[in-house]
């Protein structure tokens, strides 16, 4: 994401960069078909910030990165993805990107 774009809309906006950087990230990942507010909270969570990011991701090991942020913190999101679903936010990120 484009840095002095994030540092002047904090400017002028009062909100910090790293919370617009966030919305930044999250807007990224909404992108995905079936990736709403809460899974892209996730997503982020485990490391991925992005749509690019989300492309190169192996989809076992996002569901087993998944499942443990699920066991630390089981208040995060309603249930995890299937399997099949992280396939298929790991195929259109392929695409988008």
């Amino acid at each position: 994401f484009d840095s002095v774009k994030i540092k002047n809309l904090a400017a002028s906006t009062k909100i910090s960069e790293k919370l617009i950087d966030k919305w930044a990230e999250h807007a990224d990942l909404m992108r995905i078909g079936g990736v709403g507010p809460e899974y892209s909270d996730v997503l982020n969570q485990i490391g991925i910030d992005s749509v690019k990011e989300l492309a190169q991701r192996n989809p076992k090991n996002t569901l087993d990165r998944i499942t443990a942020l699920d066991k630390e913190k089981p208040d995060v999101f309603r249930k995890p993805p299937r399997l099949e679903e992280i396939e298929d936010w790991i195929e259109e990120a392929k695409k988008i990107k």
